[in-house]
């Protein structure tokens, strides 16, 4: 047994608020899905099952709430001790119907313990299953590790594809149990090889479940020199999230938010190589010379969504935080509001267009807030002298994150009074009217200093068809708490009360 490392906040999920299931029954088309899985022994319609690698149960459960309410996953090994988790469990990727989680089970230390780390594909309605319901399926390991900066998924099927759209996108709930139907998981990461944009590509195949392929692959050498010159350097690439195209070729982009995409088909043709990369940068920088420092995450988000005319479109959006010098008890520089900018790109556009569209620009400190009552849950932070300081400044703001619903405009981001608070606040903001649309509470305990901490997911579209409605009235016991997990209104709030002994 190896010593206990997990955040004590891992082990405590947070309860479900009375606004956390819709009494409507209206489908939730996607959701804020925090990246690290809590442990905790929770169950509902969602929950699914499978082995570790020693052939110990494990059980992943789904707690989805509509944005800017952020859901979870909780992570179960019936029998274990938590302390045999060395680290969180993690979302590496979300597509679709899908989420690809990585579950560390060992007694190892350090770097070893990586070991012992498996893959496991969470399907939210496998026909395969019992009642065409959730699945849970270990994936063979692969030859090298990713982080989720690296891994995505892409999803094939018939039905999967956008009929009106030339790129064949994956993007809908339906789908048939034919054999064209299947999944591929693809993580990148440098080659051993010296040579600038060289790259190599491990994937796997639910068509053929027992291995990875691995494929070196590079940028192709015009846009290589073109780089070169245009940056006096060699082509340097930190990918930061991966993003699913689809079409005939099985399009991925996989994305350095700081500079651009490197486009991938990563559906071979049998008896031919995977084809060049393709580049395309970035929309220029709010702020010219920007520095590109730390995760990128923190202050940009893409993904992929129809526009107003039902074109599927590449979007993307940047946050530049404002300073100005400080006032003496705060630090040198202080936060003095923001500027956030949005940008759309068809699918359908080749990597030689230059076919970035901005979208929307917006500052913090005009956005209305009188009569707002969504404005008054936020802090309010006082200057030197106590007194208010206008809307949003003194604020820090991290984490843009674009919404996954066809034809919106809103962004969402995560406010916190300071950095190391464990209370934060997730704003939603309608780009188009310039408006604050809401604000809940997050519970940042993991999220000292505003780490990354969660992604967008279309799950919970599945989860609404394959299970009906799935506000059931399921409990469980954790710590001398009963959840009454997505119950109906009346059972909704936790109940305090002392664990049999």
């Amino acid at each position: 047994m190896c010593t206990p490392r997990l955040q004590n906040a891992t082990l405590h999920p947070p309860a479900l608020s009375p606004n956390d299931d819709d009494d409507d029954g209206a489908e939730i088309p996607w959701v804020l899905l925090e990246e690290r899985a809590y442990v905790a022994d929770s169950r509902n319609a969602t929950t699914a099952f499978s082995t570790t690698w020693d052939n110990k149960d494990i059980q992943v459960t789904l707690c989805l709430a509509r944005p800017p309410r952020v859901s979870y996953i909780c992570v179960f090994c019936p029998g274990r001790e938590y302390t045999e988790f060395p680290l969180e469990p993690k979302i590496l990727a979300a597509e679709e119907d899908l989420v690809l989680l990585r579950v560390i089970v060992s007694s190892k230390h350090g770097q070893d313990m990586y070991e012992d780390a498996d893959l496991y594909i969470y399907q939210a309605a496998d026909m395969a299953a019992a009642g065409g319901g959730p699945s849970l399926k270990r994936l063979p390991r692969p030859p090298r590790q990713f982080e989720s900066t690296h891994a995505g998924i892409l999803r094939c099927g018939i039905n999967h594809k956008q009929h009106h759209d030339q790129s064949g996108f994956v993007l809908r709930p339906h789908r048939d149990t034919t054999d064209d139907d299947f999944y591929v998981v693809a993580g990148l990461s440098r080659a051993h090889s010296a040579k600038a944009g060289e790259f190599l590509l491990l994937q796997y195949s639910s068509k053929v479940p027992t291995h990875w392929s691995t494929d070196i692959i590079s940028l192709n050498d015009q846009q290589l020199a073109q780089y070169e010159v245009q940056h006096g350097c060699d082509f340097h690439h930190i990918n930061s999230k991966v993003i699913a195209i689809g079409g005939n070729a099985g399009t991925m982009g996989f994305v350095d938010l700081w500079k651009g995409i490197l486009f991938c088909d990563v559906l071979k043709v049998e008896g031919k190589p995977i084809p060049p990369l393709r580049y395309v940068p970035l929309p220029p920088d709010i702020l010219p010379g920007t520095v590109s420092r730390g995760d990128a995450r923190n202050a940009r988000d893409i993904a992929i969504s129809e526009d107003e005319e039902g074109r599927m479109m590449i979007k993307y959006v940047e946050l530049q935080v404002r300073w100005k010098p400080g006032e003496g008890f705060r630090g040198p520089y202080a936060i003095d509001g923001w500027v956030t900018r949005t940008w759309k790109r068809p699918v359908s556009a080749t990597y030689l267009e230059d076919a970035w569209v901005e979208d929307c620009t917006r500052e913090s400190s005009l956005i209305p807030v009188d009569n707002n009552p969504h404005f008054n849950q936020l802090p309010k932070v006082l200057d030197r002298e106590g007194r208010p300081m206008l809307p949003f400044k003194g604020l820090a703001v991290r984490q843009p994150t674009l919404s996954l619903h066809d034809d919106d405009a809103t962004v969402y981001f995560m406010i916190k009074k300071d950095l190391r608070d464990p209370k934060a606040w997730v704003i939603a903001v309608d780009m188009r009217k310039n408006a604050l649309q809401d604000v809940t509470e997050f519970a940042a305990d993991r999220n000292i200093n505003v780490s990354f901490a969660y992604k967008h997911s279309r799950i919970s579209r599945y989860l609404r068809q394959a299970q009906g409605n799935y506000a059931l009235a399921v409990h469980f016991i954790f710590n001398g708490y009963i959840f009454h997990t997505f119950g109906p209104p009346a059972l909704e709030n936790m109940e305090h009360c002392h664990a049999s002994k």
